[in-house]
């Protein structure tokens, strides 16, 4: 049988040779194999704070970080000791607040060396030719689709592995033979524990499962390790790439442990090495399982704190973005439970919450790296233009919650169509986070990805991003004088951003002749109108001088006599959101991406849904957020008052993550619609369907009443005719309702089922009741009627 030294699975550090670039032989190191044990507890603490930290590490030396205790491990006596203190970078954070001792910690039989470990390149022995370090070679597309993190969801492609990458070169240069684990590229992926092994998971401790399940059965396959694992951890069938993702995972977990050196060329922040592990794990399903085990091995008897330090760090990171298997998170929370004191429950709350709501769609953003180090809650302020609130955020926290928060500290008056945003500073970029299931910090993250800068110390100190509660759309009803205040500072901040666009001149002049009256009342003054336009310059002002503008507001102003007119500011900014709400209404959208969508045989893939106050549209806008002076065309439309029939949402046949609803209209056009934003379009569909319902007073006949005696109170009608009812009917439509009939101006009873109730608060248009008349009679002809 080979030992641990004849095998190459052992780090580079534990060989008692290194080796250079010609495979040469240099002098000899210090083996911890062989290193005899420190013979008291207090000569294995100081052994264990002495380590080597590279120019990005944080100063802490002081940290006592033991590793979770073996099961069984006697609890040894332990011994007061002042830790040796490292120097570092003075900007990183310090962690002095983690008290990471577990409770029986120090285990007899896992001492650590009695020798100082080496540093992380020394005891790698890594080339300093070699960007990727002494680890592993990976193909290029593995890891740079791995890193390809900023649209709302990602698909790897298979990439194409070099034979023999996985630590060719070490293999070369020691003539020795890796063991070939299972790295199977089949397509199917099997879990790691089997059915029959469920049972036994109850009780059982992280070394015992690595035992049950690892493909390394040694028994140190669970303990700590600074180099290269010759495949994954567990035992499953790897397809599709994923072998080499997870070794991916494990050389980027070691460079941000500090257990190895930063690539020469290009390296990676601390951020974006947490990213890129996170976003193996977002992407590929079957690999968090093994990411959350290699977090674990290189907590279980790692000798360097700091290193161990990093690994809960990057525990807590990973907690709050992607959730173990179920059968796993059994084996985490006894690991968990053994964990230093003051920092597991932090992580332990964060996973149970990603277990709970599920993997989110964007890695961690840099105020979640802040939150890590500090263990601090993340706080930020709300601005909804009248004011602003203060909102604590976990990784898991939602639009909902978010705005569940601003309403407990301000009360909004009819908040439908409002919802979270997340914008740029100058409030030109903004992306919805809507008021649903869409996690905050998801949207921060893909706003910090916009960024250049990649310190996340220097996105936490500036925060290129405005959170905001703002109007998203109007609803297709009166909404009154709700939040009118609200509603014009947002308008008025839309057109100076460019985000909001008037379509002619003469709109514009009206428009900034309504913003002087409302800032400086009827009288106009010259002086306070050139202000008005040089200080406060909209969109669309670049087509003409200032002069003209002068001339072009006086005019609109004189026009519409506000110099004499007896009207409030109030009155003026309900007209300026009439505005709004009439002519920018692509603009005031609740925007579904990613959708596929068939229209009149005609497929349209990756295009947005629009949902505003006038009805559904197809746009071929793929913009995850909307920016100043973007355009979009319209591909396909369905009016409110045309709409017929929602169907139910179904799953998609070929995608798993989809659903599909099919909507149809009274001129004979149906949209299918799949896509992974269609189950909350169906449910905002609905909503506005049932409440134009709610409201309406207009129904058409499908089916046709004769008359009845001469005493009856039947109405008649004949398909197509247009039924105006004395009020809206709230409830379900049973039973016999009464109306006018249009056509014959008579007024009389009929069966509520007999009509459909047109989706308006508006009379219908003739061109669309003409539309609603022939399918009516066309449905009575293919009925006999």
């Amino acid at each position: 049988m080979a030992t641990d030294e004849d095998v190459g699975y052992l780090d580079f550090g534990r060989r008692s040779t290194q080796w250079s670039d010609n495979g040469d032989t240099t002098s000899p190191v210090a083996s911890p194999v062989q290193a005899s044990p420190p013979t008291t507890a207090a000569a294995a603490a100081t052994a264990a704070t002495t380590t080597a930290k590279d120019g990005d590490e944080a100063e802490m030396g002081y940290l006592d970080l033991p590793p979770p205790a073996a099961p069984g491990a006697a609890a040894a006596a332990t011994t007061t000791t002042t830790p040796a203190t490292t120097t570092g970078d003075a900007d990183e954070v310090e962690m002095g607040y983690l008290d990471l001792h577990s409770p029986g910690a120090a285990a007899a039989g896992a001492a650590p060396p009695s020798t100082a470990p080496k540093s992380a390149a020394a005891a790698a022995g890594a080339d300093d030719d070699n960007d990727d370090g002494y680890l592993v070679t990976v193909s290029k597309q593995t890891a740079e689709t791995s890193f390809h993190f900023l649209g709302e969801e990602n698909t790897l492609s298979p990439p194409m592995v070099r034979a023999g990458s996985i630590s060719s070169r070490h293999s070369a240069r020691s003539g020795r033979t890796l063991p070939q684990w299972n790295r199977s590229h089949s397509d199917t992926i099997e879990p790691a524990p089997t059915a029959g092994g469920r049972a036994d998971l109850g009780n059982m401790s992280f070394e015992q499962f690595a035992e049950k399940f690892f493909q390394d059965k040694r028994r140190n396959s669970a303990q700590y390790l600074r180099g290269m694992l010759p495949g994954p951890l567990l035992k499953q069938v790897w397809g599709d790439g994923d072998s080499d993702r997870v070794l991916l995972s494990w050389v980027t977990l070691l460079r941000f442990l500090g257990d190895a050196p930063p690539k020469k060329t290009n390296p990676l922040s601390n951020l974006q090495l947490i990213q890129l592990i996170q976003n193996i794990a977002i992407t590929r399903p079957h690999t968090r399982d093994e990411i959350y085990c290699q977090i674990c091995k290189q907590l279980t008897n790692n000798p360097n704190k700091t290193s161990s330090a990093r690994a809960w760090i990057a525990m807590a990171l990973c907690a709050g973005v992607f959730a173990p298997s179920d059968m796993l998170l059994r084996v985490l929370k006894p690991f968990l439970a053994q964990g230093p004191p003051a920092y597991a429950p932090f992580v332990r709350d964060r996973l149970l919450l990603t277990m709970e709501r599920g993997t989110r769609k964007q890695p961690a953003c840099a105020l979640e790296m802040h939150s890590a180090f500090r263990r601090e809650p993340i706080e930020l302020t709300v601005d909804f233009y009248v004011g602003s609130a203060t909102v604590r955020l976990h990784p898991q926290t939602t639009a909902a919650d978010a705005i569940a928060s601003v309403q407990r500290q301000h009360v909004f008056h009819n908040p439908f169509g409002f919802s979270m945003f997340v914008g740029s500073p100058q409030n030109d970029l903004l992306s919805s986070a809507g008021s649903g299931t869409v996690r905050i910090l998801d949207k921060i993250s893909q706003f910090e990805q916009l960024n250049e800068e990649r310190d996340w110390r220097v996105l936490c100190s500036t925060r290129p991003y405005r959170l905001m509660y703002r109007k998203e759309m109007f609803a297709p009803w009166p909404e009154g004088m709700h939040n009118l205040n609200l509603l014009y500072k947002q308008i008025v901040e839309g057109m100076q951003t460019g985000i909001y666009r008037c379509a002619s001149t003469k709109d514009l002049a009206l428009l900034l002749a309504q913003q002087y009256y409302i800032s400086h009342g009827h009288v106009m003054d010259a002086s306070n109108l050139m202000d008005l336009i040089t200080d406060r310059p909209v969109a669309g002002m670049e087509a003409n001088s200032f002069d003209e503008w002068i001339q072009l507001v006086n005019d609109a102003f004189v026009e519409n006599e506000y110099h004499t007119k007896p009207c409030t500011k109030a009155d003026i900014k309900v007209d300026i959101v009439a505005y709004a709400r009439e002519n920018w209404a692509l603009e005031f959208s609740k925007n579904f991406k990613e959708c596929h969508v068939v229209a009149k045989s005609r497929q349209h893939e990756n295009v947005t849904v629009a949902i505003n106050c006038k009805g559904l549209f197809v746009i071929n806008s793929m913009k995850t957020t909307t920016r100043a002076g973007g355009k979009t065309s319209k591909l396909a439309t369905i009016p409110f008052v045309e709409l017929l029939e929602i169907s139910d949402c179904e799953p998609h046949a070929e995608n798993s993550d989809w659903k599909e609803i099919t909507v149809s209209g009274v001129s004979g056009q149906d949209l299918t619609i799949a896509g992974p934003t269609v189950g909350s379009l169906h449910a905002t569909l609905k909503g506005i369907y049932r409440g134009l319902c709610q409201r309406s007073k207009y129904a058409v006949t499908l089916i046709p009443q004769a008359a009845g005696s001469a005493v009856s109170a039947k109405l008649v009608t004949n398909p197509g005719d247009l039924i105006v009812l004395p009020k809206p009917i709230v409830g379900e439509q049973k039973g016999t309702w009464s109306g006018i009939c249009e056509r014959t101006k008579k007024l009389g009873e009929f069966p509520a089922v007999n009509v459909y109730v047109v989706p308006t608060v508006k009379r219908p248009p003739a061109d669309v009741l003409r539309k609603y008349s022939e399918y009516c009679q066309k449905l009575g002809k293919e009925a006999g009627l």
